[in-house]
């Protein structure tokens, strides 16, 4: 999710548009660390100045020996700049997330920086009704956010878990969209859904720099599986580069 919010956040820094991010299991400290931290690595992998070791529980580890101060410093400011502004709600109904979205638009519309992206982690993590069924709270939460961004034109990006039984077992077989918690109920009503799956996480004699992207839904294009050949999971930034595959 990050690379996606600093993304947008970079070119939304011409346009003075903004992105909002929810996280329902971390407060917004941790999600602004977890971002410095990936910044961090991705700056010192492409400038070999250090590698950075997971020592302290977070990941900054020993980042500045060797040269690797200076990688944190250019993260610091990197995350300085970006227009990224982390809600502090936690524990939001479907109905709490859209007023609190609604009322961050016509904050961003009163000050000149629109809205770009909201991203949510994550779907299942939103506090449902017990009245109903998760399937169909799921249904009613996708819903209800695919209307918010149907009415506004900002886009959504709606993290989703992988339930147990769809975790993966064969490092070629990626889950797929019934694998995700309420996966039925989110294909009837996502625009696109994408999953990434990494064959290295489990099986660890799998290349680490592999990868495969499930495009599971595409009201907009093309469906299918970019397979492990086509694409690379460059390391600790993240990133997935397609380039490979022609795409």
């Amino acid at each position: 999710m990050w690379q996606i919010v600093r993304h947008v956040g970079m070119d939304s820094l011409a346009s003075g548009g903004e992105v909002l991010v929810y996280s329902m299991e971390m407060v917004d400290v941790q999600v602004v660390l977890r971002g410095l931290i990936m910044e961090v690595r991705s700056i010192a992998a492409a400038q070999r100045e250090v590698k950075p070791h997971r020592v302290d529980g977070y990941g900054l580890g020993e980042l500045t020996a060797g040269g690797g101060g200076q990688a944190l410093s250019d993260a610091l400011d990197t995350l300085a700049a970006l227009p990224v502004r982390i809600a502090r709600e936690q524990s939001l109904s479907t109905e709490q997330l859209i007023a609190s979205m609604t009322r961050a638009l016509r904050d961003g519309e009163r000050r000149g920086k629109p809205l770009k992206l909201v991203a949510i982690d994550y779907l299942q993590l939103l506090r449902f009704s017990s009245a109903l069924k998760q399937h169909e709270a799921i249904e009613d939460a996708v819903n209800a956010i695919k209307r918010w961004a149907s009415s506004t034109q900002v886009a959504v990006l709606l993290l989703s878990g992988i339930g147990r039984s769809g975790v993966a077992t064969d490092p070629n077989e990626p889950p797929r969209a019934s694998s995700m918690l309420g996966g039925s109920a989110i294909e009837r009503t996502a625009a696109v859904m994408l999953i990434v799956h990494r064959p290295h996480v489990v099986d660890k004699r799998e290349p680490a720099g592999k990868a495969m992207l499930v495009i599971a839904k595409n009201r907009y294009g093309a469906t299918g599986t970019l397979g492990s050949e086509e694409i690379v999971w460059s390391g600790p930034d993240g990133v997935i580069d397609i380039s490979q595959g022609g795409w």
